[in-house]
């Protein structure tokens, strides 16, 4: 029974090798065009899919689920930057299951976040700011990239619903959770934000609200970073 219970058809190198996989395509989106990043993603997708098909110990099951959802992430990314809006709506739900399965919400939560820009880039805030504010109950107290993207985005939909009075105090706790990321955490442009994407969301979007303050004013400013910032302003 022992036996059945720890088989598993992967290595610990293996799965390790996996697990730094997304990583590497999300900083290839700095540099590399989506459609070519978009089908070694697939295939790789479709290789974890495999590997989940069999049987497998639970640990190694849930970073496999992990994997998968990260790689949703990247597919629905990519799939957006080449108008394939159908299918990014399809990823980033495949992506929310597998991280649900992984038991890690607080990719989950990041995932929920994503996918609440499709509604918001396509002139339905209301579903974006309920998509977001249900990340946000996901996510719950934790200070992280999800937590801060979730809150631009949904600052940004209440902005676009009139709502601005409600949107200000939403970024000023964006700016404050920014502020507390690590320098690893900015550096990730998939799972970010990066310190050029924070930034480029206030000056593409600051005008929907009220006179923001100038984040690098702030105690807990984007500028503290002590890394260069990612070349990508991809949001």
């Amino acid at each position: 029974m022992d036996l059945a219970l720890e088989s598993s058809a992967i290595g610990p190198a293996t799965l390790e090798r996996w697990e730094t996989t997304a990583f590497e395509y999300a900083h290839a989106y700095q540099t590399v065009p989506p459609h070519r990043l978009l089908a070694d993603v697939l295939a790789d997708f479709t290789e974890v899919q495999r590997l989940l098909e069999q049987r497998q110990p639970i640990r190694y099951r849930r970073r496999l689920c992990r994997v998968a959802a990260q790689l949703a992430t990247l597919a629905a990314n990519f799939a957006s930057a080449l108008g394939a809006h159908r299918e990014v709506r399809g990823w980033f739900h495949t992506g929310r299951l597998a991280a649900s399965e992984a038991g890690d919400n607080q990719l989950e939560g990041a995932l929920t976040v994503r996918s609440a820009i499709v509604p918001l880039s396509y002139g339905t805030p209301a579903s974006a700011h309920e998509q977001a504010a249900r990340a946000r109950r996901i996510l719950g107290d934790t200070i992280g990239p999800a937590t801060t993207r979730g809150l631009l985005v949904e600052a940004r939909a209440l902005a676009r619903m009139g709502r601005g009075g409600e949107a200000l105090p939403l970024l000023r706790q964006a700016e404050d959770a920014f502020g507390r990321l690590t320098a690893e955490d900015r550096d990730d442009p998939s799972f970010g934000p990066t310190e050029r994407q924070f930034l480029w969301h206030l000056a593409t979007h600051g005008r929907t609200w009220a006179a923001p303050r100038t984040p690098g004013r702030s105690s807990t400013a984007p500028s503290t970073s002590t890394r260069p910032p990612s070349t990508s302003t991809r949001p």
